[in-house]
């Protein structure tokens, strides 16, 4: 089955239709970098989180059960 052509759309409108294909298009890829963006930062936060759970389990074996003040270092020893 073959298609005969027998008009065409307007030149405004051909343009029109082109112009907004390649926005989509654009607008495809965009989206597709940002969520490679987004797995390489979930990665980096989970091999983050890692790191930050091995130091607080060295934290721990060195100090005990304790809580550490952020702002000024020092330690409390957690009472049960």
């Amino acid at each position: 089955m073959s298609i005969k052509t027998v008009n065409k759309i307007s030149n405004q409108d051909f343009k029109t239709l082109k112009e907004d294909q390649e926005k989509l298009f654009k607008n495809s890829i965009n989206l597709g970098n940002i969520e490679i963006s987004k797995y390489k930062l979930l990665k980096k936060h989970e091999k983050l989180e890692e790191k930050f759970n091995a130091f607080i389990k060295t934290l721990e074996d060195k100090y005990g059960d304790i809580t550490i003040n952020l702002d000024t270092g020092e330690i409390f020893k957690n009472e049960d």
